[in-house]
């Protein structure tokens, strides 16, 4: 099941950073901090890492 997880999460990465590209401008907007904001944005970079953390979950 977590190794479903991280493949969805690799093979919807586009999708996923245009909407967290959305939530980024919206929160920008709404007057989030920087730091916030830093922490809120997603790059392939974290999301490849994210996804790699769920694997190593299932070992």
């Amino acid at each position: 099941m977590l190794e479903k997880i991280a493949d969805e999460l690799e093979s919807q990465t586009e999708t996923i950073l245009s909407a967290n590209a959305q939530d980024v401008a919206q929160a920008r907007e709404n007057g989030l901090s920087d730091a916030m904001l830093d922490r809120l944005a997603l790059t392939p970079a974290r999301l490849k890492s994210i996804a790699d953390d769920v694997r190593q979950v299932v070992i």
